[in-house]
């Protein structure tokens, strides 16, 4: 369970919930493109799918908020910019792991240097 005090912690944990990484989120993610490939032509699925995503990246930019103001990440970096940023990487790196260009122990390992990028270890 993640520390609910911690930016960094939180944001992993709801990321990894995204990545094809076991058998289980393997499905969720292919259910997940399926829906976002039905997007593309079908305006009602569409919205329900921008309306979670930015919700989703809303909490992202609220925590990486409140990682720099106990400066765990740079004052420099835009909140919003980085959480869209940070949800297209853990799209496209769960995209690429299913299509099998990564294992998941590399999607993994990738994933969290993504994310020693963004926040600054105490």
């Amino acid at each position: 369970m993640p520390d609910p005090d911690d930016p960094h912690q939180l944001v992993r944990a709801l990321l990894l919930q995204m990545l094809p990484l076991d058998a289980e989120r393997t499905v969720e993610a292919q259910v997940g493109f399926a829906f976002l490939a039905r997007a593309a032509v079908r305006p009602e699925i569409a919205a329900r799918l921008l309306d979670g995503v930015l919700q989703l990246e809303a909490f992202l930019a609220d925590q990486i908020r409140r990682a720099q103001a106990v400066n765990r990440a740079a004052a420099r970096l835009d909140p919003e910019r980085e959480a869209t940023a940070l949800f297209a990487f853990v799209d496209g790196l769960s995209a690429h792991t299913l299509a099998r260009r990564h294992s998941p122990e590399d999607a993994l390992t990738i994933f969290d240097e993504q994310l020693r990028h963004l926040f600054i270890a105490d």
